[in-house]
């Protein structure tokens, strides 16, 4: 994973453009939380109510996405970017 330390180029401009600052400051950690975001409730349908794997997925898929929706929420506001590097 190589975190937010790296320019990209905007689709719009064409310009170099890279993060002016992380944007949280556990970042790098997201990838992890969004993860455990749909494995633990999956494992508890599995396990507590005896579901189907499959059944168990499309339990968890409403929470997963409440748990999406509140991460874009509190991270897209904190994103800037700085232009032509």
């Amino acid at each position: 994973m190589r975190g937010t330390d790296y320019d990209t180029v905007c689709n719009h401009c064409g310009r170099s453009v890279r993060l002016a600052k992380e944007p949280k400051p556990g970042f790098k950690y997201s990838f992890v939380l969004g993860f455990l975001s749909i494995y633990l409730p999956m494992q508890t349908c599995l396990l507590f109510f005896h579901t189907t794997f499959v059944e168990a997925l499309i339990y968890t898929l409403p929470i997963f996405i409440v748990c999406l929706a509140v991460i874009v929420s509190l991270t897209l506001p904190s994103l800037f970017f700085s232009g032509d590097i």
